[in-house]
């Protein structure tokens, strides 16, 4: 396997991933926020999809431009109404993540060759920021498990059931 498919694996392996997990936590107190440094699932799914599309505006800057200019930095805020049920989000991530994928699937090896400046990092080629959104799926899917886990041992040692 080349690189380029070990990296469209991975990315086309997290919504799955994120489904599953989110899977038992619909209609059962999503939006509830684990501690001071764990968000709770809700806002991690949101922030997931904000993220993805900040790398497909970055995805289409690459592409689409000189390799001379300039891609902005990451503000990764949530943009995401709080009404929204996690597995609606969770699915909204699939589709997102979906047309990420679509781009890169129908581009060829030398177009992942192609960069950009990225501030404040300098010179990233497409390859290295589809691995940097792997290791930022890796990240959020561990903050996942961490939220869900710590819910758990809360409802558990509080006497609720879930």
């Amino acid at each position: 396997m080349t690189r380029r498919t070990v990296l469209l694996e991975a990315l086309a392996s997290t919504p799955n991933d994120i489904s599953r997990l989110i899977r038992p936590l619909e209609g059962a107190g999503w939006d509830w926020v684990a501690d001071g440094d764990t968000p709770s699932p809700w806002h991690i799914i949101a922030h997931l999809i904000t993220t993805e599309k900040i790398y497909q505006d970055h995805i289409s800057r690459i592409l689409e431009r000189d390799i001379s200019d300039s891609l902005p930095g990451f503000q990764a805020n949530s943009s995401q109404e709080s009404h929204i049920p996690i597995g609606q989000l969770g699915r909204d991530f699939q589709q997102a993540r979906g047309q990420t994928l679509q781009t890169l699937q129908a581009i060829g090896p030398g177009d992942w060759q192609r960069a950009a400046h990225l501030e404040p990092h300098g010179r990233i080629s497409l390859r290295f920021l589809m691995q940097r959104l792997v290791e930022h799926d890796i990240e959020q899917t561990g903050r996942l498990v961490e939220a869900i886990h710590f819910r758990h041992v809360v409802h558990n040692n509080s006497g609720f059931s879930q």
